[in-house]
């Protein structure tokens, strides 16, 4: 059984019995599952980005609001620290940057 490949159970668990292995025909037909496998694969991950794109794009305007918050967060949280070190509370140090 010379150049006859294993079917994957046999490489799995290594049998190497010689009523498992695959004719040509079968390697082929092997060969072509994989390969549908395959291209529902891509199909899966094409479909997940057009759905991520979409979720962005209809979520946009509270994304963009979220975005926003983030930023003027980091800006303005040192001003809001400075009077938190003078014993200043918090509101009224954020109550004076805003």
């Amino acid at each position: 059984m010379k150049g006859a490949e294993l079917c994957p159970p046999c490489i799995v668990a290594r049998l190497g019995d010689s009523s498992h292995q695959l004719d040509s025909e079968s390697t082929s037909e092997f060969a072509h599952m994989r390969a549908l496998e395959q291209a529902q694969s891509v199909g899966i991950v094409i479909l997940a980005t057009l759905l991520v794109i979409g979720a962005l794009y209809f979520g946009r305007e509270f994304l963009i609001s979220i975005a926003l918050a983030l930023m003027l967060n980091a800006l303005l949280r040192p001003l809001v620290r400075a009077p938190e070190r003078l014993r200043v509370p918090t509101a009224a140090g954020a109550a004076s940057v805003g």
